[in-house]
């Protein structure tokens, strides 16, 4: 086999690395001279010698690195798929080219020759069984949004699973993989959320300008009223990932809502779980089609009519951000009026 050549952006990578090591290394030598010979000073230019030469050195590895995901993630960097590999002839078929779900996890179960995995289906984690004899694809009647994890016995046609929602905690429950019955073990939601009052979770969806239909939901404070001006958090990832549905994460929209917001949360064209072009688009796209996607779907929103009081007669003003993300286009709050 030819043994491919390495790249020239890998080789000059490599090599400034190996500049670096060495200067880290000559700074430190040169500070334990000067320890060692009684120098009671400071030494700055030691510091400054080690840190600029790896504040370069991260610059490069980011470009390389950015560089070679572009290079090797073709239709999507995170899309998951399934393939099934031939010991025998070594021949690969892909299973889920046409299944728009983004695979997470798989395992083939002896007992009844399926194979189960768990998929983001746009907002949601679901379980499938796949016959590897025919290609079908079976989505299992789980009772949660988002399955977290799963485990099937070896010795019969059962297994346990635990998940959530977008309104609920974490329950375990018990499914029959041969008639699909499922019954909850463990109710752990009904223990956290005692005492709690949640706002409504509703869906919604618009069609973009780009004739795409752009997936999205929003929570409502307890006891919403029409009638009042409500502050609006959007809330996004901006691409690869869905935001999932899920009551507990490290951007609580249930929180926010008990806060008085009305939280509206949108899936831009990237995101995984549409399909393998919805999230391809992302690459070398800079963000331009999903930040005018999140814009598009803010002003939209913002006059769906269930929201709006009907005494209000002019749109909605923009006021200020409330707080900013690492993301293609800033976190905005909006009033509502």
């Amino acid at each position: 086999m030819k043994k491919k050549k390495m790249s020239f952006s890998k080789v000059l990578l490599l090599l400034e690395s190996a500049i670096v090591l060495y200067t880290t290394y000559q700074g430190f030598a040169l500070a334990r001279l000067a320890v060692a010979s009684g120098f009671m000073g400071t030494l700055p230019w030691i510091a400054t010698m080690v840190t600029a030469a790896w504040g370069a050195y991260g610059t490069s590895a980011a470009c390389y690195y950015a560089k070679a995901k572009a290079e090797n993630t073709r239709g999507g960097a995170s899309d998951g798929q399934l393939f099934l590999y031939n010991i025998a002839d070594k021949s690969i078929k892909p299973l889920t080219k046409n299944f728009d779900p983004s695979v997470d996890s798989y395992e083939w179960n002896a007992l009844d020759k399926q194979i189960y995995i768990t998929a983001k289906d746009k907002d949601r984690v679901r379980m499938y069984s796949l016959n590897p004899s025919n290609g079908k694809i079976k989505q299992l009647q789980a009772k949660e949004d988002v399955i977290s994890d799963y485990s099937i016995a070896n010795q019969a046609f059962e297994m346990v699973y635990f998940g959530l929602s977008a309104s609920n905690s974490q329950r375990l429950y018990t499914y029959n993989l041969k008639n699909d019955a499922s019954s909850c073990l463990i109710d752990l939601s009904k223990e956290i959320l005692r005492d709690v009052t949640l706002g409504e979770v509703q869906d919604w969806n618009f069609v973009s300008a780009q004739g795409d239909t752009i997936y999205g939901r929003f929570y409502l404070p307890p006891h919403f009223d029409a009638t009042k001006k409500y502050p609006m958090i959007v809330n996004y990832y901006g691409g690869t990932t869905p935001t999932a549905r899920v009551m507990e994460s490290r951007y609580p929209s249930h929180v926010y809502a008990g806060l008085g917001y009305i939280v509206y949360i949108i899936q831009p064209s990237g995101a995984t779980g549409f399909g393998q072009e919805f999230s391809a688009r992302h690459v070398n796209a800079w963000g331009k089609l999903t930040a005018d996607e999140i814009i598009e779907g803010t002003k939209k929103f913002c006059v769906y009519a269930p929201l709006r009081s009907a005494q209000s007669r002019h749109p909605p003003d923009v006021l200020r951000p409330i707080f900013r993300k690492a993301s293609v286009v800033a976190e905005q709050a909006l009033y509502i009026d």
